[in-house]
């Protein structure tokens, strides 16, 4: 059995990338995935995965020539993607290793139960960056775990740097930001216009947003509604502090 090779920080693949900023999902086949046990969760995830740049990553099989571990999820997702790449027309793949290794009583999600779509997925990228720093050297630093962290492939794709930084109105002093890495958000629902009652948050302005974008496909409503990029923009947009003492000036703002 070959030894693994030694640890080496991420370096994204030109070639891989020209793919990605092209937007190539025309290349990628669709194929369907088997229920094996109330695993449609999974299926979906999956599904929109394979349908974006880690599917442009993963089809080249890179990480299993390197890796040589016995039971790796990066490794497991290689390999469906060879098989949903290769799938005849008309037939499916069963995504059975995969499953059985991720839906597990540890981690709350035995095989054969409904979970839900979003916690599958946190877990997975979870697995994806403990396979990614396999064999890295180990820090007691908070600091530079991150910052190995960041030298990943799960980072690289899925991952964030998030920075909150404070600004004094009376004086201009923006205090040092800390960057916190990140990959996922939870972001807030608002209404259009910079409503923000309560009629416009969590499910109901879900529900109403998909009712419009259908209205909108079938001719019977007209409009835009909120993308995920105004969301995130909504996310970062400033918000005033009430009875803030800057750090050097020390007067409230």
């Amino acid at each position: 059995m070959r030894k693994p090779r030694p640890w080496q920080p991420f370096k994204p693949d030109e070639a891989i990338e020209k793919n990605i900023d092209s937007d190539a999902v025309a290349s990628i086949p669709c194929t369907g995935m088997a229920n094996i046990g109330n695993t449609c969760f999974l299926n979906c995830i999956l599904q929109c995965l394979f349908h974006g740049p880690l599917w442009h990553y993963l089809i080249e099989g890179h990480h299993k020539h390197e890796c040589h571990e016995s039971a790796c999820v990066v490794c497991d997702l290689e390999d469906l993607v060879q098989q949903y790449a290769r799938c005849p027309k008309g037939k499916w793949i069963a995504p059975r290793t995969l499953a059985r290794r991720m839906l597990t009583e540890d981690v709350g999600m035995d095989f054969g139960h409904m979970h839900d779509a979003h916690e599958f997925m946190a877990l997975l990228l979870d697995r994806m960056l403990v396979s990614n720093l396999k064999g890295a050297p180990e820090h007691d630093s908070h600091d530079l775990q991150d910052a190995q962290e960041c030298m990943t492939l799960q980072h690289h794709l899925f991952g964030s740097l998030l920075v909150n930084v404070v600004e004094c109105e009376g004086c201009g002093y923006k205090t040092p930001g800390r960057a916190e890495r990140s990959v996922a958000f939870m972001l807030p629902m608002h209404a259009p216009n910079g409503m923000n009652d309560d009629s416009s948050s969590g499910i109901r302005a879900w529900v109403r947003g998909a009712a419009q974008r259908v209205g909108e496909k079938v001719g019977v409503v007209e409009g835009a509604s909120e993308t995920i990029e105004d969301l995130l923009r909504y996310f970062i947009s400033p918000v005033e502090i009430q009875d803030y003492r800057c750090d050097r000036c020390h007067r409230k703002a």
